[in-house]
Order: structure tokens, then sequence, then C-alpha cells
């Protein structure tokens, strides 16, 4: 076999390579600019839904709104409660419903017996400047 002809193959596989990889650059060229469009179009309809509640929100500060003081009535309604009660070795803080809120850094060990006794069946304070009070007792 002649050289030339053995360049001339070597060339040939080249060029395919190079139309492979040319023809795969394109399409994803081609699918980048259609991906790029499409969220083009999809940023277009937000800023267009977004401007709706912007306008929405500027209509909603120009209103004037009466702010309604409650009545003492409910004022007393609103109220809520709080109980310190002991849970295993931890002293809990509890609102109205039963719910934790936090437990405490106090190590219920370190208290007397008939203190863990009381707070073992809870203490209930009326509101939370109270608790405040009681749990400095405690500390």
């Amino acid at each position: 076999m002649d050289i030339t002809k053995i360049f001339a193959i070597l060339c040939g596989f080249l060029l395919i390579i190079c139309l492979t990889l040319s023809i795969t650059c394109l399409v994803v060229m081609r699918n980048a600019v259609a991906e790029t469009s499409m969220w083009q179009e999809r940023a277009a309809l937000l800023v267009n839904e977004l401007d709706g509640c912007v306008e929405a929100m500027k209509n909603i500060e120009n209103e004037d709104v009466p702010v309604l003081a409650p009545e003492a009535e409910e004022k007393d309604e609103t109220k809520t409660r709080y109980c310190l009660r002991l849970d295993g070795e931890r002293i809990g803080i509890y609102d109205a419903d039963g719910y934790l809120i936090e437990y405490l850094e106090i190590k219920s060990m370190l208290l007397p017996t008939k203190e863990r006794e009381i707070l073992s069946t809870g203490i209930w304070a009326e509101s939370w400047k109270d608790l405040q009070k009681l749990i400095e007792n405690y500390e």
C-alpha cells in the first residue's frame, strides 16, 4: 500500500471525527438557545405577574384601614396562662393548651423534694411576666 493511501484514509477518519464533533456542538448550542428562550419567556411571565402584585401592594398602602382597639373584655379573653411543670428530670414551660414552649436549664435534682412535688403537679402563672418572676425564684 502506498503511503498516500494511508494518509488519505487517516484524513478521512479525522474528517468524520471532526464532522461528528461539529454536529454534536451544533445540536448542543441549538438546545441551549431553545432552552434560553424558554427561560426568557418564563421570566417575562413572572415579571408580568409580579408587576400585578406590586400594583396591588401599592393600592393596599394607599387604602386607609381603620384599626380597632380591643375592648377590655376582649383583652382578658386573649390572656394566655403558663404552667411551670416537671417533666421527668427537666422543668418545662407549657402554655394553657398543654404545649411545651421550652425547657429550663435548672436541674430538678438540686431542688428540695417539696419543690419537686409542687412542680410535678404544675404551677400556673397568669402572664409571661408572672412566669418570669416564678422562674427567677427557682434560679
